[in-house]
């Protein structure tokens, strides 16, 4: 019940794969709002990915095992019915192993198995990308505001071999974005 000061939410859910194979999907989110002047949110999202199929050129096609992590936090302060903090950041880090590939066969059909050379190149990848932003607002008078805001995000080159800690711990050492901004609007 989200009207209570603490509520959780829990989730499973399966989804077969087009050419075989699954997506097991978990998920749980804690909302806190001990009074009407804060609140946080926690959300935790993991997938495992077996089959899971990327165009990769052309015809060419790979079938992925692979693991999602998708954590967020979103926290809000109201000072006072004019001024606000907010903070919230997000993750998503993926980590896939090419197990096939496959082909479109010239004509019609369905896709087909390709026999990979002994010095074929390897197609395993990660994805590790971080948002992070803190906000203060101060609404001076109606329609205009203060904004003091701090924002920070990356997209990591791809580190296949590293596991999840080390694509969050480079994703946030290894900024794309890191600005502060003051902005008045009047």
């Amino acid at each position: 019940d989200e009207s209570k000061p603490l509520s959780v939410g829990i989730g499973a859910f399966y989804t077969g794969e087009h050419i075989g194979g699954q997506t097991l999907d978990y998920s749980i989110e804690a909302t806190w709002r001990p009074n009407d002047r804060f609140s946080l949110v926690v959300d935790l999202g993991y997938e495992d990915k077996t089959g899971w199929i990327l165009h990769q050129s052309n015809r060419e096609f790979g079938a992925y095992d692979a693991e999602f992590w998708r954590p967020q936090i979103e926290m809000d302060f109201f000072l006072s019915a004019r001024q606000q903090f907010r903070i919230t950041a997000q993750w998503a880090g993926i980590k896939a192993d090419e197990r096939d590939r496959l082909t479109v066969p010239i004509g019609d059909g369905s896709l087909q198995s390709v026999n990979l050379a002994a010095n074929a190149s390897d197609r395993d990848f990660s994805i590790s990308r971080v948002t992070f932003q803190a906000r203060y607002r101060w609404e001076l008078a109606p329609l205009s505001d203060l904004f003091i805001v701090y924002t920070r995000g990356s997209d990591v080159d791809s580190m296949p071999g590293e596991d999840f800690g080390e694509l969050l711990s480079e994703a946030w050492a290894d900024a794309l974005i890191d600005i502060f901004v003051i902005k008045l609007r009047y």
